[in-house]
């Protein structure tokens, strides 16, 4: 085999694998759904914002000289002057409005002789605008608390994790190095994003603790202005976040693409075919490499499939010479126990092989009939005398002898044990006579008997 058709062999059988297994997965790519692009909806600028306008306000309505009467009174009445005084005053003030015909002081409990100007001078310092503007502004700080602490995004870690723990597992069936750079640049920018999003987390909870202490400053003097909050480093993370994201999604676009034309190239039969055709040329090739490696042995063996034929037909034909040489033999042998038969009294009696070709070799057993009629085994005994049992085994007997070529009957020894015992005289001298025959061809007969009678006819021979 050349070098070429080697490695065309090689060329078409890599290629066939490769399409096999795309075939092999090809349900499996069509069910891959697209990956949705990522979104960090990072809007805590705006609650910043909005709490930072908050923190800066101030209530325009307190009136000027209440103020300062206020400030003076604390500055006299108090031992230690502190925020808290302020509000314990505010807090009197409100339950005063609430109870204002009780008659004693709201913020001592003594009856309310001659400070009806502190009263008013109170009243008028917590107005209702100042009540209102401190409770919108405490109350919607609180709100954008909320919903700044709502911005955490530890749990947006997870989906990036299941993102990739899905596209790894379509290694197996999409195991394109193009497909496995794409998800190793995407594993990449998801580990940067995962510790900006640490880093995000990380400064939400400071801005939260700054933000709380300032909270709780602006509810003691909700009119004062507090300075702003900075952002400056918050906003420089969500910058980094947002390209981030960017940098991710425009990856994920691409994983999608490559699916898409993946799945796409599975929706007609045009793999089937180039593999059916690829197995041709594979199958044309290996032919030509086992020709060229076994063209030896393939000559020898042909050979050998001749000769083998050739055996098969002079077994055949000697299998054939053999069964007619047996047919011939087999007639002339019962030809003889039929004609020894009729020579030794039993001349209603007929004997006819019967050949059994069930298994691998022929097996032969006699029929006897008597007058045309077959004699069952079992009643053989009923059927036949002595003297035709007798004459049966003589014929059996006698057709084998006579049957041997003369020379070997010529160095053969005979040994009859009673052969005519219970023959009437008939079957007797007709025996005598046969026994005659033979012994003038035999070398030697020996007779055994019980009977003096059967000696005395057959030593007068």
């Amino acid at each position: 085999m050349t070098e070429k058709s080697k490695y065309d062999l090689n060329n078409s059988i890599n290629q066939k694998d490769q399409i096999d297994n795309k075939i092999k997965y090809a349900q499996k790519i069509l069910n891959i759904k697209n990956i949705n692009d990522i979104k960090f909806d990072v809007d805590i600028m705006t609650e910043l914002n909005n709490s930072n306008r908050l923190l800066g306000l101030s209530c325009e309505d307190i009136n000027n000289d209440a103020y300062e009467k206020i400030m003076s009174h604390i500055q006299t009445n108090f031992l230690k002057v502190d925020q808290n005084a302020e509000n314990w005053i505010r807090e009197g003030t409100i339950k005063y409005l609430k109870e204002s015909d009780s008659g004693v002081c709201p913020y001592c409990g003594q009856a309310t002789l001659n400070i009806k100007e502190l009263i008013s001078v109170y009243k008028n310092y917590f107005s209702d605008a100042y009540t209102n503007f401190s409770d919108k502004t405490i109350e919607k700080l609180s709100e954008n608390y909320v919903k700044i602490k709502q911005t955490l995004k530890d749990n947006q870690k997870i989906r990036l994790k299941e993102i990739l723990i899905d596209l790894k597992a379509y290694y197996e069936f999409l195991p394109n190095d193009e497909y496995k750079t794409l998800v190793g640049e995407l594993e990449s920018n998801i580990l940067n994003m995962e510790n900006l999003i640490s880093l995000y987390d990380s400064e939400v909870e400071k801005l939260l603790e700054i933000y709380t202490n300032k909270t709780e400053t602006k509810k003691i003097k909700p009119y004062e202005p507090l300075e702003c909050i900075k952002l400056e480093i918050m906003e420089n993370t969500i910058k980094k976040i947002q390209d981030r994201e960017k940098e991710i999604n425009i990856i994920i676009e691409k994983i999608n693409n490559y699916i898409c034309k993946i799945q796409d190239g599975l929706k007609d039969n045009r793999m089937k075919e180039d593999s059916l055709e690829l197995k041709k040329n594979i199958e044309k090739l290996e032919l030509i490499e086992l020709k060229d490696k076994w063209s030896d042995k393939c000559i020898e063996y042909s050979r050998l499939i001749s000769d083998l034929d050739k055996l098969k037909e002079k077994i055949i034909k000697k299998q054939d010479a053999l069964k007619n040489t047996m047919d011939d033999f087999l007639t002339k042998y019962f030809d003889k126990i039929n004609h020894y038969l009729m020579i030794f009294g039993s001349k209603h009696f007929k004997i006819e092989k019967k050949i059994s070709t069930n298994g691998n070799m022929p097996v032969i057993s006699l029929n006897i009939k008597f007058k045309g009629q077959e004699v069952n085994e079992k009643n053989i005994k009923n059927v036949l005398s002595e003297s035709d049992i007798r004459a049966l085994a003589l014929s059996i007997f006698w057709g084998k002898l006579t049957t041997k070529d003369e020379q070997v009957l010529s160095n053969t020894i005979i040994v009859l044990d009673d052969p005519i015992t219970s023959f009437d005289k008939n079957r007797l001298l007709l025996t005598i006579d046969e026994i005659f025959t033979i012994h003038k061809i035999c070398r030697q007969v020996i007779i055994f008997s019980h009977f003096e009678n059967s000696l005395f006819h057959t030593s007068n021979l």
